[in-house]
């Protein structure tokens, strides 16, 4: 099986991956019973796909697991979101948060997914405003939604978190380039001073060689 394969403790047994092999530096443990090739980059995809290898089949990745799957900004969290249609049994886990949802679920990289609109509002119930808008700007950037569609989205949804969905889709834009723009933008806003022009982020400059410097 390839190294960069999420796969279950019983599947990688099964395909002659010795449980030697599973502990002892070759893979790592993504979740509980959940293996990945040790030298594989974790990021939303393979996230979502180890969270789905444990929950229920109708499940879908949600929150904070969905917007790293969209390649949103979004702040650390420890465990993996995933939800599941009402009614349906939310296993206990201690690495895995199961939310019981009306949601429905989109493919998105081949994973079943809150929708990029749905994934904001839900978020809207943890994060606070500025965390909120960065992460609706990521998610423009990244082309998962227009500031048109989620304005539209937090004005039709209701329950918790609406009104901070609502404020904060009204102050994404467009031509975001980066976290640190959308936290200089928003000092602005939230100090009374307007949006203003497109807040310009200062680097340091690149010295060369020090070779060059001598020429």
């Amino acid at each position: 099986m390839p190294l960069d394969t999420t796969m279950r403790r019983q599947e990688g047994l099964a395909s002659g991956i010795t449980h030697h092999a599973l502990v002892t530096g070759k893979y790592r443990q993504l979740l509980r019973g959940v293996f990945v090739g040790h030298g594989t980059k974790v990021d939303g995809y393979v996230e979502a796909r180890a969270a789905l290898l444990v929950t229920h089949r109708s499940a879908f990745v949600s929150h904070h697991t969905a917007a790293r799957l969209y390649g949103a900004v979004v702040p650390h969290c420890d465990k993996v979101h995933v939800s599941v249609p009402r009614g349906v049994s939310r296993a206990d886990r201690s690495d895995v948060t199961v939310h019981a949802s009306s949601r429905a679920p989109v493919l998105f990289r081949g994973q079943r997914t809150t929708s990029a609109q749905d994934t904001f509002l839900d978020l809207a119930a943890h994060l606070n405003l500025l965390d909120l808008v960065v992460l609706g700007d990521s998610l423009v950037r990244r082309k998962r939604a227009t500031p048109e569609q989620l304005v539209r989205a937090a004005a039709e949804a209701d329950g918790r978190g609406v009104r901070l969905a609502r404020r904060a889709a009204g102050l994404v834009r467009t031509g975001v380039d980066s976290p640190m723009e959308t936290r200089c933008r928003m000092l602005r806003v939230l100090s009374g001073l307007g949006a203003g022009d497109r807040c310009q982020v200062l680097r340091p400059r690149r010295q060369p060689p020090a070779a060059a410097r001598l020429r």
